[in-house]
């Protein structure tokens, strides 16, 4: 091997002890390779417990089938410190029914570490997203969910393992899966974010209004690879502008003179003064002064029908 030390390459005979080990054992398992010969045990007692199993596990099928073993395992080197390693071996049968095993473990610590912090960062990453009170989701450029949060999955009704690499068609009635897919190709197409509006009947039949926030997703070459999206729900907040649009509406057609004041302030400054208010008193709305409840000829002060704001 060309970097002995960070390799160990071994003839094994399971049945009894290891018959030669070259100086990569004492550098991967902190066993001097002699004292790995004599005493075999020296490295196998390092091996984690149910690594161990899965290793005597693999050596007795490779012993009973003849066919090459690969598993990895994690284990203590004497300093205590964490190791993993891959162990690969192929049994042949001896003249006297031993199996002996020409085996390599190569040191992966470096490759499980990094896959250890992976895999906790992206744990962090669903943590703080499934806690969000938004619909959290990310789409590949066809289409396909690479992941969702819990919001979503609750929104919908779909669990979160039936959403990876299927597309809103595969989801979602028609009407709303088309709603999706044309949200998607536009930022697609601009390769910007976009904001938009969405409404789409939800499982029990309550219509919802989501304002989505969607952006499109780099990667390190600077190639575009997937869109991600929030989506919040604003069906309350769309349902509160209806009702003061309708409120507004009726108040226009009001024949009566309205005028509203601001009583948080000393001088109750006006805030609105109704079409009818015009029609009563012949002022134009531009004529009253709005920083009191004068008009602007100073001539009379407002009588009519007020209404405070506190």
């Amino acid at each position: 091997f060309s970097s002995r030390r960070r390799h160990t390459r071994s003839l094994c005979d399971w049945s009894s002890d290891v018959c030669s080990s070259d100086l990569g054992s004492e550098h991967l398992f902190g066993v001097p390779a002699e004292e790995a010969q004599h005493n075999p045990g020296a490295i196998f007692e390092r091996i984690e417990a149910p690594d161990a199993r899965k290793l005597l596990t693999a050596t007795l099928e490779s012993m009973q089938n003849l066919t090459p073993y690969d598993v990895e395992l994690s284990f203590r080197c004497r300093n205590g410190k964490r190791k993993w390693l891959r162990s690969m071996a192929t049994p042949r049968l001896q003249p006297q029914g031993s199996t002996l095993w020409d085996g390599v473990a190569v040191d992966i610590s470096l490759q499980k570490t990094a896959e250890i912090a992976l895999r906790e960062s992206e744990q962090r990453f669903r943590n703080v997203l499934d806690f969000s009170s938004a619909m959290v989701y990310l789409k590949d450029l066809e289409g396909r969910y690479l992941f969702v949060n819990r919001r979503t999955a609750e929104t919908f009704g779909v669990p979160m393992e039936d959403w990876i690499g299927k597309k809103p068609s595969d989801l979602f009635p028609e009407d709303v899966a088309e709603q999706f897919i044309r949200n998607d190709r536009r930022v697609i197409e601009s390769l910007r974010p976009r904001q938009v509006e969405e409404a789409f009947s939800l499982p029990g039949g309550r219509r919802a209004h989501f304002l989505a926030e969607q952006f499109p997703v780099f990667s390190s070459a600077g190639d575009p690879y997937a869109i991600c999206g929030f989506s919040t729900d604003v069906t309350v907040s769309k349902q509160s502008e209806s009702e003061l649009r309708l409120r507004d509406r009726a108040i226009q057609a009001v024949a009566s003179g309205i005028v509203i004041t601001d009583a948080q302030h000393a001088d109750n400054p006006l805030i609105y003064v109704s079409p009818g208010f015009e029609r009563l008193t012949g002022y134009l709305a531009e004529e009253v002064d709005r920083k009191s409840t004068r008009l602007n000829s100073s001539h009379t002060v407002i009588s009519y029908a007020v209404f405070c704001l506190k």
